[in-house]
Parts: structure tokens; sequence; C-alpha cells
């Protein structure tokens, strides 16, 4: 047997080693428990063996793992979403009841509980599992992917189930603060017949589950290639491209746009939380607008295209921009046959100004009458991004170059010009 001073240090140390590990878990009992063992020492006989044997084997640094059975050994639970559940039981019958106390860290909840919860067995159901579910604390820290543990300590008045290491599981933590997708760019712009456009997507956190990102579009827009994509725990920081075009119908409908709405799927609870942004697309339209007639001093205006497509242009600055205007004129001036046509870019700022761009003709307005005419040329895109008009004005006299007359001509390009389209400089 074990005299007195051997017993006072052993129950200084085991106090110092438990209100060391579970001081933050509420687990007093457990020194209530060495105190009754040891006060009592004299009187039971029980007592005095379990003591005997810590001190004589000491507190065991091996893990038992043939004690209990555990339905998974790896858990993965979601910040304030959705937990895991794992059953455990006894793997063999033990003499004694055995208790287990099931402490975690202090990020986790046992079955609701924080700091952890205590099992019970007996000879007759130790072989009852019994289920226990975990869920993680929300906070607002991003955190990433952390770990966690579950530790399993076991007390018995059987021997074999009393000289334990706690048996540990592993939680994997995945954090709600920083989930979502990440799209290069949410704003398209596409041309009937002409230019496509894309972007580049991926998850900002990987999920613990297959995530599927879905696209529908509206009836202007074609999907180029899929219209589905898939990220896993593995790939979810993979850009995938997705492209897009637009529909060549036969409308004039001028420059408009249309809206692609992504949505989301999973059993990751926190990437089915995510509602995602409509995509806006801007549509350059290639058909002609219905032919309007528009009279400017003796000549009918019929149909304006800027590059090839609609009188509506989008593109960057110092760009060119071909153009065609179709027109006829219905009679003579009384100055001149030569009469000049001038076709520019303003912008709200340059009115009474010379045109950021523009290109001027003489036509022969003499008879027979009607007579039809193109004009076509060349304009570049100004410098400056924005919204710029583009206007005609027909002069009752004068020449294109030099310019009659000094500014008075420009000053009634700028003021009289006659609309024909809008020229649109992206940043």
């Amino acid at each position: 047997m074990i005299d007195d001073f051997q017993l006072k240090q052993w129950y200084r140390f085991l106090l110092l080693f438990f209100n060391l590990f579970f001081w933050n878990c509420g687990y007093a009992h457990y020194e209530m428990y060495i105190e009754d063992l040891f006060q009592s020492k004299s009187k039971s006989t029980e007592n005095q063996l379990i003591l005997t044997s810590i001190f004589q084997n000491g507190l065991s640094l091996t893990t038992n793992q043939e004690l209990l059975e555990f339905s998974k050994t790896k858990l993965s639970v979601v910040e304030g979403y959705q937990g895991d559940e794992y059953q455990l039981k006894l793997k063999t019958a033990p003499t004694e009841n055995v208790s287990i106390d099931i402490s975690c860290d202090s990020s986790l909840m046992i079955n609701g509980n924080l700091g952890g919860i205590r099992l019970e067995y007996d000879p007759n159901t130790w072989n009852s599992p019994q289920t226990l579910t975990v869920t993680a604390t929300a906070n607002q820290y991003q955190e990433g992917i952390s770990k966690a543990k579950i530790q399993h300590y076991l007390l018995s008045n059987d021997p074999n189930f009393n000289q334990t290491k706690p048996i540990e599981l592993d939680v994997m933590i995945l954090d709600s603060n920083d989930v979502g997708v990440l799209f290069s760019k949410t704003n398209l712009s596409v041309a009937e017949s002409g230019n496509a456009d894309s972007f580049e997507i991926q998850l900002s956190t990987q999920p613990f589950d297959t995530v599927t990102l879905n696209f529908n579009s509206a009836s202007e827009i074609q999907i180029l290639g899929q219209s589905s994509f898939v990220f896993t725990p593995e790939n979810w920081n993979v850009s995938q491209t997705f492209s897009v075009s637009a529909f060549d119908d036969s409308l004039s409908e001028g420059a408009h746009s249309a809206v692609i709405i992504p949505s989301l799927l999973s059993n990751d609870s926190r990437y089915q939380s995510i509602n995602l942004n409509e995509i806006q697309v801007r549509i350059v339209d290639n058909d002609a607008p219905d032919v309007t007639l528009v009279s400017v001093d003796r000549s009918i205006l019929q149909t304006f295209r800027l590059n090839g497509g609609s009188n509506h242009w989008v593109g960057l600055s110092n760009q060119t921009i071909p153009f065609s205007l179709d027109f006829s004129i219905t009679g003579s001036c009384n100055v001149s046959c030569n009469v000049p046509f001038l076709i520019g870019i303003y912008g709200s700022t340059k009115l009474n100004q010379t045109p950021d761009s523009r290109v001027c003709q003489t036509f022969n307005d003499a008879a027979p009458h009607p007579k039809n005419l193109s004009f076509n040329g060349i304009l570049a895109a100004p410098i400056e991004p924005g919204i710029y008009m583009v206007t005609i004005w027909r002069s009752a006299g004068g020449q294109c170059n030099p310019w009659a007359g000094g500014l008075g001509m420009v000053n009634n390009y700028s003021t009289q010009g006659r609309f024909l389209g809008v020229i649109e400089v992206l940043p």
C-alpha cells in the first residue's frame, strides 16, 4: 500500500492536471471525485485499489482505441450553420458502470451544450450506440478553415475503463464569414453578330461539399459553352470561364440590355444561403432602325450605321468608327450646286465648338431630284470616356475645307445639326 505522503503528492498533481485542462469546460466534478478518493482512502478498499493503480501506472500516455467504437473519426461543421454527428459505444462489456465525459474546444457545442456532456453505460447497455451532434458557434472573424478536437474521458470502477488518456476526434470548422462566388467582372458588353464577352468565376472559400453554379439568361443572350459549373473541395479556387454572345435577331432595337441570373446548389448550407446579383449585359444592335424620313435642308436622311451595325456604337477611346449614311437630295440650293455635309461627334460640353471628330464631304445637288446618295467615312472615338452624340448638318453654302464663313458653319452645325446616333466610350 502507499503512504500518506505519496497520496498527498499525487493528490496535488491530479488536481493541478485537471484544473489546467478542464477548468473551462465546467468539470469541477473531477476535483470532487479525486477529493473523495483521498479522503476515504482508509475506509474504502475499492478506493485504495484505484489510488494504488494510479500511483503504480501513472497517467497513461497511450490512447486505448480498443475501449470505444466511433461511427466516424473525422467531423466537419460550419460556423452557425450545419453540424455533424457521430455515434459512440463501448467495444467490450465492462464489469462496472462506465461514465464518458466528453469535452471540447470553446468554439464547439455537443448536443447543444457548450463545453461538453457526460454519457453513461453499464454492463447491459455497453454496446448500445448513443448519438452526439456537434455544432460550431458563429463569430464575426474571417478564419478560413480551422481545426478543433473532442476529448473522451472514461471513468469507472472497472480498472480497464479507468486508466486511459483521452480519446480524441478531429473536427474541421468551416468559416461562414467569407463565403461567396468571385466574378472577374459583373458587366458584359456584346454585339449582335459581333463581339462576345466572358468572365472568370471561382469560389471564395473551400466548401465541404460540391457546389454547382448555374446561369440562366434572357432570350437575347446566347451562352457559349456550358451554363453550369461544378466546384468541389478540390477545385474550388480554380477559375472557370463563362462566355456569352448576343442573339442576332432581325429587330431594330438600338442599344439595349439584358440580364443573366446566377444561382447556387449545394449541400453546404453556407452556399445555400447566398443570393447572387443579376449580371448586366449591354447589347449593341446590328439592325438599322426602321427607315425614318428626316429632313435636313432639302435632304431626306434614311439610314445611318456605325461600324456596319446600328446607330449606336460602344468601344474604347481613339478607336476608328466607320460609318455610312444613305440619304436623298430633294432640291437644289440657290448658292452653289456643291453642298457640304458635315458629320461629327459632340459631347455635351462641346456645343458651339469644333467637334471631337468630324468628316465633311460635298455633294452636287443639281437636278434631277430626288437624288439618292451615300456618305461614307471614318470617325475617331473621343479620348475621354462618356456618351457622345453624332449629328449632321447641311450648309446652304460654303465648303468643307477651308470652312467658308469661319466659325459660322461650326456654330450652325453644333446648334442646328440633326441627331444621327450615339457613341459610348468606355473607361
